[in-house]
């Protein structure tokens, strides 16, 4: 990470599982990863390129990024000026309730159908959001509204979906990773996960890659970043969130966090408590 790439991260101590972050991008680039929450994004400066879908889009100045959870992506400057944006991490529980009280049923299983849109009111929300959890003390009437007013803008984007639509091998597969995420903290072997999908390992990680666009050790990686990150914004030493999350060592939990947040552990519970 250059001199020229930063990233800031606030979260309010009164509302657990929403995040805010302030980047500015020219050489790092984002492995492929994918987030708990989810993730709305506005690009202020730069062109933001990312594939998702298993396609390459790309987010321009005043464009809105959403990724739904465990939506795998990466992402990257796509052009000669540094790209700055701002993304919102929303935990699911929020957004869920919120669109109960709207009336939708199942939504927590919220999805959205693309990956960048167009919209005035959304990007004011988004930015609007971002700035009152960048100061220390805000309204928390005015950020609840908002939350609901950010809510109520997404939900034309996208719908409830479901898995009802998988083959019954797909289930399966489904189901070793619901157990592989739940395990993430312990040192796994692949023949019980294989044994779950009732597939053989290379067969297993084959449809686990079709179906997710990842190997099953990238996502179990993943899981074992949002198990430290929660660790992290608790309070937890590094130390203490490197072995309760499921890594070695702290050199290797520091270098896949590097991968995906762009800077160190330590670095990032510092921006966090100190928001």
């Amino acid at each position: 990470m250059t001199q020229t790439d930063h990233f800031t991260y606030a979260a309010s101590p009164r509302h657990k599982g929403l995040v805010s972050l302030q980047a500015q991008m020219t050489e790092f680039e984002y492995g492929r990863h994918a987030h708990e929450e989810f993730a709305i994004g506005v690009t202020l400066q730069g062109v933001q390129e990312f594939t998702c879908a298993s396609s390459m889009q790309r987010s321009t100045p005043g464009q809105i990024m959403l990724f739904s959870p465990e939506e795998i992506h990466d992402g990257h400057s796509g052009g000669d000026d540094a790209l700055r944006y701002v993304m919102l991490y929303v935990n699911m529980s929020w957004l869920g309730n919120i669109f109960t009280a709207m009336g939708m049923r199942n939504g927590m299983q919220f999805r959205a159908n693309a990956n960048v849109v167009e919209s005035p009111a959304l990007r004011q929300l988004i930015l609007h959001v971002h700035e009152q959890l960048s100061r220390k003390e805000y309204d928390d009437i005015a950020l609840n509204s908002s939350l609901y007013l950010l809510a109520e803008n997404i939900r034309q984007y996208g719908d409830n979906r479901t898995d009802n639509r998988l083959t019954p091998a797909h289930r399966n597969v489904l189901l070793a990773r619901e157990f592989m995420y739940e395990h993430a903290h312990e040192q796994l072997q692949l023949d019980e996960v294989c044994a779950i999908a009732q597939l053989s390992k290379f067969h297993f990680i084959r449809q686990f890659k079709k179906l997710y666009s990842i190997t099953p050790h990238q996502y179990l990686i993943n899981c074992r970043i949002q198990r430290a990150i929660a660790q992290l914004n608790s309070g937890s030493s590094l130390l203490d969130a490197t072995y309760a999350s499921g890594f070695f060592d702290l050199s290797h939990f520091i270098r896949y966090f590097k991968k995906s947040h762009g800077i160190t552990p330590r670095q990032y519970q510092t921006s966090i408590l100190n928001s």
